[in-house]
């Protein structure tokens, strides 16, 4: 008598099920992809301030991350010494963050509900914040937040 060369009918079974649990757990890890982008676009906003301490304390100058309306983050430089400074953000050349990006586009439905936009966060010549900051990033998928503060005397963004 030959064998018979083959799976039999337990192990395909066995095998569809194992595969149909596979699949129904990466579908939900996929639904919920978007929960966590306001953490992630948090830690984006954390890293460009944080860098931008850094490149205040290493230029001796003024150096702003500003946001606008769309929740978009652009860092921008002080060209001139700290003693000429404006007081004014917006007339700043802009500065590519260290991914090499000219500035952080939010997730989709990923906004900033505090404070009111456009606003800008400025570190003097010292690296210390002109005033101490809360952001508040809302995902307009799961009305999940996250907060940002930002420390008046070290700079610190947590």
């Amino acid at each position: 008598m030959t064998r018979q060369r083959g799976f039999t009918m337990i192990e395909l079974i066995v095998v569809l099920i194992v595969i149909g649990i596979v699949a129904v757990v990466a579908v939900v890890r996929f639904a919920m992809l978007d929960s966590f982008s306001e953490v992630a676009y948090s830690n984006e906003i954390k890293s460009v301030l944080s860098y931008a301490r850094k490149v205040s304390v290493a230029r001796r100058r003024h150096v702003c991350v500003t946001f606008d309306a769309q929740s978009a983050a652009q860092l921008r430089a002080e060209v001139s010494a700290p003693e000429n400074h404006a007081g004014n953000c917006s007339g700043y050349p802009a500065l590519s963050t260290p991914s090499g990006a000219s500035g952080l586009v939010p997730p989709r439905d990923v906004t900033i509900s505090s404070p009111a936009l456009p606003f800008s966060v400025e570190f003097n010549s010292d690296g210390r914040p002109v005033a101490a900051q809360t952001i508040v990033l809302t995902n307009g998928n799961t009305a999940a937040t996250a907060t940002i503060t930002l420390e008046q005397e070290s700079g610190y963004a947590h």
